[in-house]
């Protein structure tokens, strides 16, 4: 079985610019099937800095990742299929080249040059070399922040080679910092008949304001571009200026411009709640959702107001504030409509003074600049700081840095998540920088990892299974100087739900493996592997990943499992030997996957420990759950004998109903039973906070691996954890002694020793389960590997085997009366405004939720901020009430 049908990415070294004085790389995305048929010809999307666009080149490590954007959209038949050109960007002529006349800094201004570089040099050598569409309605030009100026002037000056343009980010306007002087760097075109225009920004970018880039928009469409047609803008609330929040909304602008047309499925308004009637502008953002994955927010529509004296609204979506009070806005826009509650106040000041705090570290040179989006004044050694005062309404989503490429790390020298600064109100803040990422200590290994070629993912596009009578894609992770060793061989790590595994998943979430891998092996904490990432198949994942058992006919759909275990041993795992240089040896193979993934994982593994030695569980789903009924099916199969070699399993404290903490215990036990030693070939993982999804995930993978492919090294602290409550009758309590290795990996004690002080009131078996006799509060003492804890339980006479929880959910007026509101489980409408539930729960089950709308709407705070996830354990009766104050769109694609 041969699959050649899969993307590739080439380089183009050293293409020169004759007027520009320098030279490039060119990085060219060929879609699968290219070299299949060579009659087909195909469109081609241009996009600036090249370097950034496919994989990364920053120590920040961000990228668009725009193959896997493509791959992912032509797999789904979401697109045609396009070929891309990613043009690098010469750091050492700055920004110049993305200029053509209007720009508010000291430089010279070449964009002509460049403009003359794309179109008269190397769209021709691109037009020769490759199979392309040349003309100008199947050549788009794409770019962000300065290159969005790019992108804009070019493509509005050179209709006639570019017929679509992707503005994202763009750098129209810049902000003087300290005097909030506003210079524009763009100037208007006349329309162009057909031209598709997709024009974007972010809420959380700070002086790159959404205003500056609504109002071009709002121009364009004066012009003459229709919105929804030729033209979207889309204000991405949350965005911020970064390459990773560009990748994240890339799809919008290649369906806008490979796509079908699509209907609207979804509008909501987000923004500003608040408005003064003396106060800064306000304007609705109006979002429409269509049904092929597109966001837009709408330049104008049908508005309406019930209280027109308090406040009112023009057509543009601007807010006409007239005096204090509270006003329900209503939106109309292509057979849907959605509301939302307003308050005016009599005054919003333009502006909120913000006094700033920076703390440096002692490697930071004496002379260094400290950036906080703007420069920050130094007050003294390690310190820099001032006031400044910013318009009302900005958000800074940001990283503290001394220049570009210079950014903030934390403690671990790790990659930091972005501050973000609102300026909502006057206030103080205090930032402490840990490290700086280019002022790590260098050690031999990792400049070993340094000089060697860097990673890669590559797609399998189209896999065809003759057993599954399907085709998806497989990605392989390919490790750092792979093709520099040729007769070096590797193990391999098989994962399930390939998707999910290095891109983003429907959440937005991704286990970002190909990072955890390219970390743990520069740091020498696991040797080097190829990964393999095999998708699932969507609505048939279930199927695919349940095996036949007497639970099946209980089902509600086909176990299939046996003939996706013969796919992988039978068709995938002999490609991948053929195709790479791998360790056959089941000793040297390794199969991973999380829910139903890891049940799949625990039958193909036991069933075929020839192939696979090594099993990683990862919150397996051992049970089928009914929301409806709130009770579990037991599907799983038991084996009377040891299977593979090695055993990892885990489970996080807040998975809900989805994966409970007691049916992973029970197979941990079972495990046991089997002869599998904790600690040596059996690892249990229990995370009390940990959530069921991707970013859980993420946290938690770099363990298996350690384990499979590293050394954890010795124990070396140890903390007992657990349920605060025993019974001497009732539901089981347990208590969790978790050793940390050197590696950092952490697995809880299975053969434990315990001392109960006062003697006789409980027993503790070496496994952690609890076996109460007396109540009152006694001390557990957890003693093993050489370490001691401690932990303080109450003993009473029974608990209950499950508790009830009283859950009631007041959403705001602007929900649809036929909405269907969700809480970790579905409610019940008990009112105009309000949805309850009575729920009886396992005792100790932990959730960790937004309350959720089922048309695609999460709880948001005032003005649509994000809020965090709520939280609650099921350990005793309670009853919970929860107000929504505002709906937001999820940000899931």
């Amino acid at each position: 079985m041969e699959n050649s049908a899969q993307s590739k990415l080439i380089v183009l070294p050293g293409v020169h610019a004759s007027r520009l004085g320098n030279e490039r790389d060119i990085y060219i995305y060929l879609p699968a099937g290219y070299d299949d048929d060579p009659s087909v010809r195909y469109p081609v999307l241009y996009m600036h800095v090249g370097q950034h666009v496919f994989e990364p080149s920053k120590p920040s490590g961000e990228s668009w990742g725009m193959h896997r954007v493509a791959d992912r959209l032509l797999a789904e038949g979401l697109i045609r299929p396009i070929i891309i050109v990613a043009v690098e960007h010469k750091y050492e002529d700055g920004t110049s080249e993305y200029f053509h006349d209007l720009c508010a800094y000291p430089i010279r201004c070449v964009g002509e040059l460049y403009e003359h570089f794309l179109i008269e040099e190397l769209k021709p050598i691109v037009d020769r070399a490759f199979r392309t569409l040349p003309d100008a309605e199947h050549t788009a030009l794409m770019g962000s922040s300065a290159a969005g100026i790019a992108t804009y002037n070019i493509g509005l000056r050179r209709p006639d080679v570019f017929g679509m343009l992707g503005i994202l980010s763009p750098f129209f306007v810049q902000v003087d910092p300290g005097t909030l002087e506003e210079t524009p760097q763009y100037r208007l075109y006349p329309y162009n008949d057909g031209q598709k225009i997709w024009m974007d920004i972010g809420g959380a970018e700070g002086f790159f304001m959404p205003s500056h880039v609504r109002s071009v928009a709002e121009n364009m469409q004066q012009a003459g571009w229709k919105q929804g047609e030729e033209l979207y803008y889309y204000l991405d609330m949350e965005a911020a200026h970064s390459e990773w929040d560009w990748s994240r909304r890339a799809h919008m602008p290649l369906l806008h411009f490979f796509g079908e047309a699509a209907d609207v499925s979804v509008l909501a308004l987000e923004g500003d709640g608040i408005v003064g009637v003396d106060g800064p502008v306000v304007v609705v953002n109006a979002v429409a959702a269509l049904h092929n994955g597109i966001r837009f927010s709408l330049l104008r529509a049908d508005y309406q107001t019930d209280n027109p004296d308090v406040l009112g609204i023009s057509p543009d979506g601007r807010l006409l504030p007239r005096k204090p009070g509270t006003a329900t806005i209503v939106c109309r826009y292509g057979g849907h409509e959605a509301s939302r509650m307003y308050t005016v106040v009599e005054r919003l000041s333009e502006t909120v003074v913000v006094e700033l705090e920076i703390r440096v570290p002692d490697t930071t040179p004496e002379d260094a600049e400290i950036y906080a989006t703007f420069g920050v004044p130094k007050l003294g050694k390690g310190l820099y700081g001032g006031t400044v005062s910013l318009p009302r309404g900005l958000t800074f989503d940001f990283l503290i840095t001394r220049g570009y490429d210079k950014e903030e790390v934390d403690r671990d020298f790790g990659r930091m998540p972005y501050r973000r600064l609102v300026t909502d109100e006057d206030k103080r803040v205090v930032y402490t920088v840990h490290n700086w990422i280019d002022l790590r200590p260098v050690t031999g290994r990792e400049e070993e990892i340094r000089m060697t070629q860097p990673s890669r993912v590559e797609t399998i596009a189209n896999f065809r299974s003759e057993i599954m009578r399907n085709e998806r894609d497989i990605f392989v992770y390919l490790p750092p100087g792979y093709g520099q060793e040729a007769d070096r061989t590797y193990p391999v790590l098989y994962v399930h739900d390939g998707q999910n595994v290095f891109h983003e998943a429907f959440n937005g979430q991704s286990w970002n493996l190909h990072r955890v891998c390219d970390r743990l092996i520069a740091e020498g904490r696991i040797e080097k592997l190829i990964v393999v990432a095999v998708s699932n198949m969507g609505l048939e994942r279930n199927s695919e990943f349940a095996h036949q058992g007497s639970f099946a006919e209980e089902l509600d759909y086909p176990c299939r499992g046996e003939f996706y275990e013969r796919f992988l041993t039978e068709e995938v795992k002999p490609y991948i030997d053929r195709t790479y240089r791998t360790k056959h040896e089941s000793r040297h193979t390794a199969l991973m996957g999380s829910s139903r993934g890891g049940l799949a994982t625990y039958h193909i593994g036991f069933r075929r420990s020839d192939v696979f030695g090594k099993l990683a569980m990862v919150s397996p789903y051992f049970a089928q759950y009914n929301e409806e009924t709130m009770t579990h099916l037991p599907i799983v199969q038991t084996f009377d004998g040891k299977g593979p070699f090695q055993l990892w399993i885990d489970a996080g404290g807040m998975e809900g109903m989805t994966v409970r903490v007691d049916h992973v215990r029970h197979m941990v036990e079972h495990f046991l039973k089997l002869g599998y030693r904790s600690g040596d070939d059996l690892v249990f993982c229990y995370e009390p906070m940990a959530e069921h999804n991707e970013a859980a995930w993420e946290q938690r993978v770099y363990a298996p691996l350690v384990f499979f492919f590293g050394d954890k090294g010795s124990p070396v602290s140890a903390e007992l954890t657990g349920d605060p409550i025993a019974g001497i009758e009732g539901a089981e309590a347990w208590v969790y002694p978790l050793v940390s290795y050197e590696s950092g990996l952490v697995s809880v004690d299975l053969d434990a020793s315990f001392r109960v002080t006062p003697e006789g009131a409980a027993a503790v078996d070496p496994t952690g389960l609890i076996r109460a006799v007396k109540t009152g509060d006694c001390e557990i003492a957890y003693s093993g590997h050489g370490l001691n804890a401690l932990t303080i339980i109450r003993i009473v006479p029974e608990l209950s085997e499950k508790v009830e929880v009283e859950l009631e959910v007041v959403v705001p007026d602007d929900t649809s009366a036929t909405a269907r509101v969700y809480a970790g489980a579905e409610l019940e409408k008990s009112g105009p405004r309000s949805y309850r539930r009575r729920l009886f729960l396992p005792r100790n089950t932990g959730f960790a939720f937004h309350v959720s709308e089922h048309s695609g709407l999460r709880e948001a705070g005032p003005e649509g901020a994000d809020v965090p996830k709520r939280r609650f354990v099921a350990d005793s009766n309670k009853t919970l009430h929860y107000e929504v104050q505002s709906w937001m769109l999820s940000q899931s694609i």
